[in-house]
């Protein structure tokens, strides 16, 4: 079975734009749903409950964990065999999911790369990605294109021996489980996505120095 994580932090309107869609790629699936939702302040707590029935669990905190934080806690209650999370924009196409899981058969870990597909996307917004994910592979040592993109899935056991080791609560935390499981020589693929630019993201400049900083603490933490 697959529990699949959606992390959401003022996210209600973006995540009912795609709510359909992702139902009907998961069609045919034994799967879960857990939504996240991480101190949001509109309304996405009341949407989100609206949601949680069958099939689809809450896991709510009334303060804002990050998003790192709140996909650990979340799989708390995940009782699949693949542990696998999106981002509640639906930038991803959700058509990749059944993809991914197809991969676990060999590998532990999915990765999605917006990079090795041909995503149209804001210079603004790529360059600064680009330049990340270069420091990522240097600083890092990884081979690994896109650490950043919202779309990862794992084999159970793979997922709680990188979630257990990871120190970064927020945005850092896609690329801290990466050099973890390269650590640890863990199998990961990452296969290139349909990937759609949205508007209002929440990465800010701010975050993006930050992130950059954090990269030199996973590599003095692990």
């Amino acid at each position: 079975m697959l529990s699949l994580i959606i992390p959401v932090h003022n996210d209600a309107r973006r995540l009912m734009s795609w709510w359909k869609s992702l139902r009907s790629s998961l069609r045919g699936l034994n799967y879960e749903i857990i939504i996240a939702e991480d101190g949001s302040t509109d309304n996405s707590y009341v949407v989100c409950k609206s949601l949680s029935k069958g099939n689809v669990k809450l896991s709510h905190r009334d303060k804002k964990l990050g998003k790192g934080l709140a996909i650990r806690t979340a799989d708390k209650i995940a009782r699949g065999d693949f542990i696998g999370y999106v981002d509640a924009d639906g930038a991803t196409d959700a058509k990749h999911i059944k993809e991914a899981l197809a991969y676990l058969k060999d590998y532990d870990i999915i990765i999605g790369s917006r990079y090795m597909s041909k995503n149209k996307r804001v210079l603004h917004r790529k360059l600064p990605s680009l330049i990340y994910n270069f420091l990522a592979r240097v600083i890092l040592s990884t081979d690994i294109r896109d650490h950043q993109c919202g779309f990862k899935f794992f084999k159970r056991r793979a997922f709680r021996t990188v979630s257990k080791e990871s120190t970064m609560n927020h945005w850092s935390w896609d690329t801290e489980i990466i050099y973890i499981a390269k650590k640890k020589s863990l199998k990961i693929k990452e296969i290139p996505v349909k990937w759609t630019e949205k508007h209002g993201t929440k990465v800010r400049m701010k975050d993006a120095i930050n992130m950059a900083r954090n990269l030199i603490l996973i590599r003095i933490r692990h």
